[in-house]
């Protein structure tokens, strides 16, 4: 059935289409959130996993039922997340990548593991890491309210694009990076 899922600083919330608190809900979580929340269906069968990042530095993630995820209760030191949670797979892998305000990227994969140790960009950020998918291998993109970009790949290589100008707001979802596209 249809529900709609969200979270407030304090909680998270699953309401039925009918406006209803699904049972269970709404849960309450043990730091403020920072950021939104993150769904993901790891394996594309509707049993809903979600993410949030909160202010304490750590990342928390759930079933669809609210219980705690292994690895992640929480993932702890990720540091104050710029956004939410980014997912994506790859090869039949999961990635879950968290970039913090001060430039800390952490990348997991579903079961709370790094996939590679985190890295540190020059910088403060404002924005959540983005998704390029125009190559033959991914890559997580990352700007920085300087103007920076940094693109990481699958294995925790990272590699700082150029891009004339300032980052002043939010950054969409689709951008040109040096001819490619990133989404």
């Amino acid at each position: 059935r249809k529900c709609y899922l969200f979270n407030t600083k304090s909680q998270v919330w699953i309401l039925d289409e009918n406006g209803k608190d699904v049972q269970g809900y709404p849960l309450t979580m043990k730091a403020p959130a920072s950021t939104v929340v993150s769904v993901v269906d790891f394996d594309k069968n509707l049993k809903f996993n979600y993410f949030v990042c909160c202010e304490n530095g750590s990342v928390y993630g759930f079933d669809l039922y609210g219980r705690a995820l292994d690895g992640w209760n929480p993932q702890a030191n990720v540091g104050n997340a710029a956004g939410p949670v980014l997912h994506f797979q790859h090869n039949g892998k999961d990635y879950l990548a968290v970039l913090n305000k001060a430039g800390l990227l952490s990348v997991f994969g579903r079961d709370g593991k790094p996939r590679f140790p985190a890295l540190t960009l020059n910088g403060t950020f404002s924005n959540a890491p983005l998704l390029d998918k125009s190559g033959a291998k991914p890559r997580i993109i990352c700007i920085s309210r300087e103007g920076r970009i940094y693109a990481c790949d699958l294995t925790g290589k990272l590699q700082e694009l150029t891009w004339p100008g300032k980052v002043s707001g939010p950054v969409h979802k689709t951008l040109a990076l040096n001819g490619a596209g990133a989404s």
